[in-house]
């Protein structure tokens, strides 16, 4: 073919990449339904891996309060594959970002969403302090697991909203975010090695032995004694507040050492102390 009569590029066949426009992320506040299965929100930064997931929380958030008429605050902590050492638990640190929001929320009632895997009772009653003192009515929402003094802390409240996913779980309470219960274990078997095999029986339990001092026994039992006298003491007020028949249920499954000395139905007022504790009236 003459060059005359060759069609335009016919003489050059190389090929320009085609660039699609990547589709567009519609906005939180535009979506009639929003993401609520982990699926549904997979697809949903899919279409655009650069979008911030804070504008989506905040518009859930914002319909989560119109729905309820109630302000919204949320607890929220990594609870898996967390590197060692990770501060992921109740401490007192958290007590500055509880009075902070509190100081942004009016009005007499509040919902708290929670999820974490416990920590310090200490904590715990600090936070429940500060939230009583400010609020007639909370309401805890649970969509995932709220465990050791998280579970604590939901027992606090007048109402748990939970689905088929929530978990609470033993209040045992953490000491550095090792609940205390695996540590009195720890030593209780050493104990009874001691006793039956002698000295050379605990030569696996030298580096537990390095790692913790002897008083950690007395704090761990405190702390236990602290969760199990708090978990009765504020269901008894809040939630089971004048239903008798579950405040004997709770009686009768206590550890034998713990025992309730004054309960007052009517009253809805109910105060137990383990051994060797104090009485609390909440």
């Amino acid at each position: 073919m003459s060059k005359k009569h060759r069609k335009p590029n016919e003489g050059n066949l190389s090929l320009r990449p085609v660039h699609k426009a990547a589709p567009k992320v519609v906005s939180p506040e535009e979506l009639e339904r929003l993401p609520v299965t982990y699926q549904e929100i997979y697809d949903y930064f899919s279409q655009s891996p650069d979008t911030s997931p804070f504008p989506l929380r905040q518009e859930t958030y914002r319909r989560i309060e119109k729905l309820t008429g109630v302000p919204l605050i949320c607890y929220i902590t990594k609870t898996t594959n967390l590197p060692p050492n990770t501060p992921a638990y109740i401490d007192d640190s958290d007590l500055t970002g509880f009075g902070d929001l509190l100081h942004l929320v009016e009005g007499k009632s509040i919902d708290i969403v929670v999820i974490s895997n416990g920590g310090s009772a200490e904590t715990t009653e600090r936070i429940v302090h500060l939230l009583r003192e400010r609020f007639e009515k909370i309401r805890f929402i649970l969509p995932a697991n709220a465990y050791s003094a998280a579970t604590l802390m939901c027992f606090a409240g007048d109402e748990i909203i939970m689905d088929s996913l929530s978990t609470l779980g033993p209040i045992d309470p953490q000491i550095n975010g090792i609940p205390v219960r695996a540590i009195l274990r720890s030593f209780e078997r050493l104990e009874q090695r001691l006793k039956d095999e002698g000295p050379q029986g605990i030569t696996a339990y030298l580096p537990l032995l390095q790692k913790y001092d002897l008083h950690i026994l007395e704090i761990c039992r405190s702390a236990e004694e602290l969760a199990v006298e708090l978990a009765g003491s504020w269901l008894a007020q809040y939630m089971l507040k004048g239903n008798c028949q579950l405040l004997r249920q709770l009686r009768y499954k206590q550890k034998p050492c713990a025992r309730r000395y004054k309960t007052d139905c009517q009253e809805s007022w109910f105060e137990y102390r383990q051994c060797g504790g104090y009485p609390r009236a909440g």
